[in-house]
């Protein structure tokens, strides 16, 4: 029988490598899912029950702010490994198609314009475009991207070249093509910039995403490009990349990445706050909202508010549903303060494997009992987010619906209530919402 992890251990994220499968960039099934038979899943299943028990077990028995062991870090990287082995013989299991493209022909698409901010460490060398890595640094760089999105597609996809089909050069009629990368200087030629894109916008809004763990940069901008596209947003579209690794094994380094971003986050809400904006929604994903909810929390704490934030999205986030209920939605909830929007799933294979290890529920964790609390609204997405990809953890991105219901949230501002792709879920108090 597995122990329960004392609430002083939820703080050791290291723990959470276990579990936490997230949006991944894969022009193939990963290396972790080659050679895999689901003859084996029986005997794999029996390891992991095994390494989570041990692995509780080690943990519970550290004492408070004791450094993790080697040895335990050994046993947590190998229930990793079996987590994503798991996963990819799933019978509908297959690729993310995100992809890290840089040259196409010329052919049908559209090139969708998105600014940028980031505390990665840039690579101002590169001869063609501007590159950066995973290393964390004080400075933010601003910036803005250019993406080629194709025109012929379905809302929620993210076409690139599968080696599976033999394409091994990006066409831009068919895939997304990270075309453009360049520097806009100081956070002031940033808002110069925005000025002027911003006086040719029909709308006068701010998109603003924030990415989960293991995104790369680029990643991150194509993943931007696609909402805005598929959303078909008006405004100005950015993302704010903090330093993730971009691997499966980088979760350490990402936990601390993520908290050592506060301040560069924080920095880029300052600079947006004397931006001409009338709408600014924030939409954050999986570890991305430890930063948006930790950040924003200690802004509304200071009296440093940005009016013009008017949606805050939390999508299928990874945070403990204890900790936010008592840490974060207190403030969250407070009068004046944005509408946030909870999205989650019980199909969310990720946020699953991470409470069960935890033994803390996660926020985005839809399973019985929903978390609900006024005035939040909470979307159960679990009937529009099949375990397509990414572990059922990126139906935000990916999902038709939900990305419907998001373009009737944010451009038309419409409440959950009067949505039509909602319906209330009856005699449930607080409220919330599945999709029809």
């Amino acid at each position: 029988m597995a122990c329960r992890i004392p609430s002083h251990l939820s703080r050791l994220g290291l723990l959470a490598v276990v579990v936490i499968l997230p949006l991944t960039a894969w022009s193939q099934f990963p290396p972790e899912c080659t050679d895999l038979k689901e003859s084996s899943r029986p005997e794999m299943e029996q390891q992991r029950a095994a390494l989570t028990n041990e692995v509780i077990r080690a943990m519970s028995s550290l004492p408070n702010a004791t450094a993790i062991p080697d040895a335990i870090k050994s046993k947590q990287a190998r229930l990793l490994e079996l987590v994503f082995k798991l996963d990819c013989i799933r019978p509908d299991a297959r690729a993310d198609p995100l992809f890290d493209t840089r040259a196409a022909d010329t052919a049908r698409n559209v090139l969708v314009p998105v600014f940028f901010a980031t505390n990665r460490a840039a690579n101002m060398a590169q001869p063609k475009r501007l590159m950066f890595n995973s290393e964390i640094v004080k400075e933010i760089t601003w910036g803005k991207a250019v993406v080629s999105v194709p025109t012929d597609r379905s809302p929620g996809d993210l076409n690139v070249p599968a080696l599976w089909k033999f394409e091994l050069k990006p066409d831009i009629s068919k895939h997304f093509v990270l075309t453009e990368v360049k520097s806009l200087g100081s956070s002031g030629g940033f808002a110069e910039a925005i000025k002027q894109d911003l006086s040719q916008a029909s709308s006068k809004s701010l998109l603003l995403f924030v990415h989960g763990y293991r995104v790369t940069f680029d990643e991150a901008a194509m993943r931007t490009a696609q909402l805005a596209h598929d959303l078909r947003f008006r405004g100005i579209s950015m993302f704010y990349s903090w330093p993730s690794r971009g691997d499966l094994l980088g979760y350490w380094h990402d936990e601390e990445a993520v908290q050592l971003s506060e301040a560069g986050y924080d920095f880029l809400l300052e600079t947006l706050d004397t931006l001409p904006f009338q709408s600014i929604y924030v939409l954050a994903h999986s570890m991305g909202n430890r930063l948006v909810t930790t950040v924003h929390n200690e802004r509304t704490k200071a009296g440093k508010d940005l009016k013009a934030v008017k949606e805050v999205l939390l999508a299928a986030p990874d945070i403990s549903a204890e900790l936010f209920n008592d840490k974060i939605a207190p403030l969250f909830a407070m009068a004046g303060q944005p509408r946030t929007t909870i999205y989650a799933s019980d199909g969310d294979v990720a946020l699953i494997a991470s409470k069960v290890v935890h033994q803390f529920r996660r926020l985005g964790d839809a399973s019985p009992p929903v978390y609900r609390r006024s005035p939040f609204e909470t979307i159960d997405a679990s009937n529009a987010a099949p375990m397509r990809r990414a572990a059922g953890h990126s139906y935000v991105f990916d999902s038709p619906k939900v990305i419907t219901d998001v373009q009737r949230l944010l451009i038309q501002g419409q409440p959950a209530d009067i949505r039509p792709t909602l319906q209330r879920v009856q005699g449930e108090t607080p409220r919330y919402w599945t999709f029809k």
